[in-house]
């Protein structure tokens, strides 16, 4: 007389263990759709932003170069600006990666999910 079965022990942990992995498997499908999906809209968004910012750029410098009376002064000033405003950047590269490193965490984008939070 078999008091316990290990053989359906084991087919029962075996087919828990491929359930749990395909869930895994579909957790993993919908957080990458839900980032790509993200990824593109903001990709279409600051390509959108850079675009309306070249042409707001040509437009200064030329409108620069209206008042100045200058061919070319007027360019000269926007991207020095440009310049400036990189150069700024890169010094201050260390304080901005701090700031996105924590709006990252507080969006809870890179978070795992729990096993409650699972079961819900």
């Amino acid at each position: 007389m078999k008091i316990f079965d290990f053989n359906k022990l084991a087919d029962t942990v075996s087919a828990y263990v491929e359930t749990k992995i395909e869930l895994l498997k579909l957790d993993l499908k919908e957080q990458l759709v839900q980032v790509l999906a993200r990824l593109l809209t903001w990709s279409v968004l600051i390509f959108s932003m850079l675009t309306a910012l070249l042409f707001l750029s040509i437009a200064l410098s030329a409108f620069l170069n209206e008042v100045l009376e200058s061919s070319f002064w007027g360019y000269v000033i926007v991207a020095g600006t440009y310049i400036l405003i990189g150069i700024g950047a890169f010094l201050s590269k260390e304080s901005i990666e701090r700031v996105l490193h924590s709006q990252v965490e507080k969006s809870g984008i890179l978070q795992e999910k729990t096993d409650d939070e699972d079961e819900q």
